[in-house]
């Protein structure tokens, strides 16, 4: 579902503020049927995790989007009350939000897997007990391969690990939001920003969870906690943001510049390089600064006099036939070198019979 939430509206804004193929009445019916209703039935279940995710990200694509920044801020305000709201309204929620301030209160009931997690912490370190050797997801923990799988990286790999895979993440999110600075079109940014969006807001949930700082929401850490779905869903958005990438039109540099000029001057065949002033290409010569095949050198002084081999550089004032500009079937001009080097072999082993 987030998913398709993601593609849907990133496809509505570019219709709405950049092709301006439908109104503004038609882009909120569409946006209602596209994000609207999947939120309510997401809330419904209920699953206030998911719903905090997918309206923290279509919050990131209405701000690339250009939406009314009021309207925004509007949004933003009215949901945190309303997710406050929603959070103290069941038991089981409250006794979330209460447990995430003092686990130890209810030690041996809503605050006990929290309050294993800080021991998972606590036992870590600065440099962890050893990659495998956590005690704390032996039975001790629940949800250790799951939930709390960010306790368990702090007690193997310390804090040390903690702040490396931080790093990790902030990476992604470094790389998303350049593929999105660089997407070809409004649609291919706003997908490219939100699965970013959709990346970071999840983890944050999941260790302001571990950490006691945001109430427990059950929610996965994306690549690394266990289970098919959530690991399924992370490989799809790393698809959409490689296929943004492929399409991205990056700055023009002064390599590509150079590289853009390089052409065949029309009917030029001389060379106004320093050094080189007043100089031809025989025909059949190479580049200039290119090695000279072994088959096109003289053979021996005797032939200095004689006509010069293939891609030796003489005088423009001889009268010797010059590299010769054609055309190929597909209508690009190239430089006739004269025959390849292995046919300049087989020229070269005939005489010496």
């Amino acid at each position: 579902a987030k998913i398709t939430i993601l593609i849907s509206v990133s496809y509505l804004a570019q219709q709405y503020f950049i092709d301006q193929t439908i109104d503004q009445m038609e882009f909120f019916k569409k946006f209602a049927i596209a994000a609207v209703v999947p939120l309510a039935l997401i809330l419904a279940q209920p699953d206030k995790g998911s719903t905090l995710i997918i309206v923290g990200t279509l919050l990131v694509i209405g701000y690339l989007s250009d939406f009314d920044r009021r309207v925004l801020v509007t949004i933003a305000v009215v949901g945190f009350i309303g997710f406050a709201f929603l959070s103290l309204k069941d038991d089981y929620s409250r006794a979330r939000v209460v447990t995430m301030f003092n686990p130890w209160a209810d030690y041996y009931g809503a605050g006990y897997q929290l309050a294993q997690g800080f021991y998972a912490f606590g036992s870590g370190g600065i440099f962890g007990v050893g990659f495998g050797f956590s005690r704390q997801k032996y039975s001790y923990l629940p949800m250790a391969h799951n939930d709390f799988i960010f306790a368990v990286i702090g007690e193997e790999l310390g804090f040390i690990g903690v702040l490396g895979l931080l790093a990790v993440f902030g990476a992604l999110v470094w790389a998303g939001f350049k593929i999105a600075r660089y997407a070809p079109d409004l649609t291919g940014r706003l997908i490219a920003a939100g699965c970013t969006s959709m990346f970071i807001i999840q983890a944050f949930v999941n260790i302001g969870g571990v950490l006691g700082l945001l109430p427990l929401s059950g929610k996965p850490l994306p690549f690394i906690s266990y289970g098919g779905s959530t690991i399924m869903s992370s490989i799809l958005m790393v698809g959409l943001l490689m296929s943004v990438s492929r399409q991205s039109r990056l700055p023009e540099t002064e390599y590509d510049r150079q590289r853009a000029s390089w052409s065949i001057a029309e009917e030029q065949d001389t060379f106004d390089a320093p050094g080189f002033a007043g100089l031809t290409m025989v025909d059949g010569g190479v580049g200039v600064g290119m090695p000279l095949p072994r088959s096109s050198r003289p053979k021996s002084s005797a032939q200095s006099s004689a006509r010069p081999s293939r891609g030796v550089l003489r005088s423009r004032d001889d009268d010797a036939p010059q590299g010769r500009i054609t055309t190929d079937a597909s209508g690009r001009r190239r430089i006739d070198l004269g025959p390849s080097a292995s046919d300049r072999l087989r020229g070269n082993n005939r005489a010496r019979r």
